[in-house]
């Protein structure tokens, strides 16, 4: 059974960087009941494709980000696309937001596949407005791959494949590859469900290697501990060289900040010598972002992981899913 989780689509691109302070109810929410377990996962084997562009042409971008998403709608292969952005521009044109996107802010594409032909195919469907893209609205900032090991030779292959639109082997060039190092998945079904408005809290966090053997064990108790939540999406790692990319997904800011408090030391143990903090991204809706600032300030976190430090990425409320989620005798694992 799929995932039926309906929300209105916003207009992208016009959305406060953060809510304007109300009474704080953040804790109340993260006292709430644990309503379920969840049963074994599933394997974390999916390829996430992550794009980042700095925008010059605010409403040029949105426009082809909107077709982009839509044209990618209609792939079999996808798990999940959308794209955040950040917002540094005042706006007081519509009640309620407060900030839109501006030139020089930064445009994240989020996109998730099950196997490396399903990402060649899709950058084959979508070159013609990546070209756009990069005909003047935006600039490529860095482009990376996460995902196994096997898929991501594939993907690096590809970028030699002479049988291969140039555009695709264009848009792998100067890719950074992060290979899976271990993590779980909700997703009974990855790709191929019918498409449903994408509704994802997702956060990426990178930190520099010092000790590989310490860190790995952190991880795995990370992993071992977020097994038992309830609102978890996924949860794992990835690593290039002695970069180290924790990537995670919740069903709601609620989830995301019991994952925080769940795995806090643990965190605290990993940047405390095997491993340095460098950055956090956080991609949400103006909601659940709400939610997030209100655990943040209410519990000081000024710096690291989950904090006052973590870059915030507004989604525009366009994006749609494929994946279907792991179900309990009582419903759906995945709950806000």
């Amino acid at each position: 059974m799929s995932l039926a989780i309906f929300s209105a689509c916003l207009p992208a691109l016009r959305m406060p960087l953060q809510a304007q302070r109300m009474p704080l109810r953040a804790e109340a929410q993260r006292a709430r009941t644990v309503q379920m377990g969840g049963a074994a996962p599933y394997p974390y084997n999916f390829i996430t494709i992550e794009p980042t562009y700095t925008i010059n042409d605010p409403e040029a971008v949105q426009q082809i980000m909107l077709e982009y998403v839509t044209r990618s709608k209609s792939e079999p292969g996808l798990c999940y696309c959308d794209f955040t952005t950040t917002r540094s521009a005042p706006d007081d044109t519509a009640p309620g937001w407060s900030f839109s996107a501006a030139a020089g802010d930064s445009l994240f594409v989020r996109e998730a596949y099950p196997d490396a032909e399903a990402v060649l195919s899709h950058l084959a469907n979508v070159a013609p407005l990546r070209e756009k893209l990069l005909a003047g609205p935006a600039t490529l900032a860095g482009l990376e791959l996460h995902g196994p090991a096997a898929a991501l030779e594939t993907c690096r292959t590809a970028i030699s494949d002479e049988s291969l639109d140039d555009r695709v082997v264009d848009a792998l060039k100067g890719a950074s590859f992060f290979e899976e190092q271990g993590g779980l998945s909700r997703l009974e079904k990855v790709s191929g469900g019918m498409p449903l408005p994408l509704v994802l809290v997702s956060l990426q966090t990178t930190f520099t290697v010092s000790d590989a053997a310490a860190a790995t064990g952190v991880c795995d108790e990370i992993v071992r501990r977020a097994e038992s939540e309830e609102n978890l999406l996924y949860c794992g790692w990835t690593r290039n060289g002695d970069q180290l990319v924790c990537r995670e997904a919740y069903g709601s800011a609620t989830g995301l900040v019991k994952h925080v408090e769940n795995v806090g030391d643990c965190m605290d143990s990993l940047t405390s010598g095997p491993a340095t903090f460098e950055a956090s991204r956080l991609h949400a809706s103006i909601g659940q972002m709400k939610t997030f600032n209100e655990f943040v300030a209410d519990t000081q976190r000024e710096r690291g992981y989950c904090s006052q430090e973590t870059k915030q990425f507004l989604a525009a409320d366009v994006g749609y899913s494929r994946f279907e989620v792991q179900q309990s005798m009582f419903g759906f694992f995945f709950r806000k």
